[in-house]
């Protein structure tokens, strides 16, 4: 995503992919939530590769968690910021 293609800021693609996890996670679909947050995240060409790894390696993490709950996707989707 890409300002030039979607007319959208890296503030607003992040409040997007949010609200996009968000949504999975209210239908109780905790790896899902996960899943599109990771996923809208490594298609923002504003984002260097060293941060998607980075990414990719905590969400991986996260959904091992065998102690994996509503509260830690949550934690997991709001603690990405501009």
């Amino acid at each position: 995503m890409h300002e030039r293609e979607t007319g959208l800021n890296p503030s607003e693609t992040l409040k997007q992919a949010k609200a996009r996890a968000l949504r999975s996670l209210e239908e109780g679909n905790l790896q899902g939530a996960i899943d599109s947050m990771v996923s809208d995240l490594q298609r923002d060409p504003t984002r260097p590769d060293f941060q998607k790894n980075m990414i990719t390696g905590m969400a991986l993490a996260l959904k091992d968690d065998p102690e994996l709950n509503r509260k830690k996707v949550e934690e997991f989707i709001n603690g990405f910021n501009m």
